[in-house]
């Protein structure tokens, strides 16, 4: 049964995988001489692994109090999670693709982990966006005073509920508890884990979930230079903030998120004045890189599984 589910995953991310690329044409986008850089080009590829590099370290780092793991068990947890997260919405695959290669009495315990490692990295996406993105945001939305200052309110509950959610989980890990005394939400007390997480611990996963932005950040800039877009830092910078800041509310599985992307991407860089071709290929390139050559590692991975 599981060689069946193997094969039929397999079967499934070349089917969807092929449906992408011919349905909305991109290999098209390839044609002529749309690559004006290629070093940079590379040099985006060669950050990708640095990336998950460091998601293995900072997954090893939050499932500590749980389970021991090498550096290398923790990498195989989250290729696995990539390549079962890119067919459900949410990436609520993902989760339980780093799951079944814990131990098998770990597995349960780590759903608290799960959780808060997920709620980190998308935080940091979401405050980042907000700062980084001021200057597109601003110029694009905020027109008024009160506008303005309807934002700054919004940011700045937005960054308090981070800083609470971060540093201080065994204060709000009781609101689990709670959960526990009703019949469907039983399932709660797997976050007890939220109480073992100490100062030390979240600021190393908030510097890890930082830096793995960054990357995602240099790598949409690295291909738009690659591309031979030449609007000034400030605009790329914005743009590529906005871009990651809409995307974070996008519940599409990631095989079908390029569709969402693409929109996203086209929207904002025509504000720059960026062709909807430019922003096309360029949102492809990021999401070949970022998530079909590591969901091709997971699978490989995969194949391998064995049920603890």
């Amino acid at each position: 049964m599981l060689t069946f589910i193997k094969v039929v995953f397999g079967i499934g991310i070349c089917f969807v995988l092929f449906f992408q690329i011919t349905e909305n044409e991109f290999i098209s986008l390839f044609s002529g001489d749309n690559i004006k850089q290629p070093l940079l080009l590379i040099s985006c590829l060669l950050i990708m692994p640095l990336n998950w590099f460091l998601e293995a370290l900072k997954w090893k780092s939050v499932l500590k109090p749980i389970v021991r793991l090498s550096l290398y068990e923790s990498f195989k947890s989250i290729m696995s999670g990539v390549f079962i997260g890119i067919f459900t919405p949410a990436r609520i695959g993902e989760y339980a693709g780093r799951l079944i290669n814990l131990p098998e009495n770990a597995r349960i315990p780590s759903l608290g982990a799960t959780f808060y490692n997920s709620i980190v990295q998308n935080g940091i996406h979401v405050v980042l966006g907000f700062g980084l993105s001021y200057y597109f945001i601003k110029n694009s939305l905020l027109e008024t005073t009160e506008k303005m200052l309807l934002f700054t309110i919004i940011v700045s509950c937005v960054f308090v509920c981070f800083v609470v959610i971060t540093f201080l989980p065994k204060y709000w890990q009781p609101v689990f508890q709670k959960l526990t005394r009703y019949k469907f939400t039983k399932w709660a007390h797997h976050f007890e884990y939220l109480k073992l997480i100490d100062t030390k611990t979240a600021s190393y996963i908030l510097i890890i979930s930082m830096m793995r932005y960054f990357i995602y950040f240099g790598q949409y800039i690295l291909i738009l230079k690659s591309l031979g877009v030449k609007i000034p830092f400030i605009d790329l910078s914005s743009g590529v903030s906005a871009i990651y800041l809409i995307q974070s509310g996008i519940p599409l599985p990631p095989l079908l998120n390029i569709l969402g992307r693409s929109e996203i991407s086209v929207v904002v860089w025509n504000y720059f004045g960026i062709s909807a071709h430019i922003a096309l290929l360029a949102t492809f390139i990021l999401w070949f890189i970022n998530l079909i050559i590591p969901a091709i590692t997971g699978y490989l991975i995969f194949l391998k599984f064995k049920p603890a």
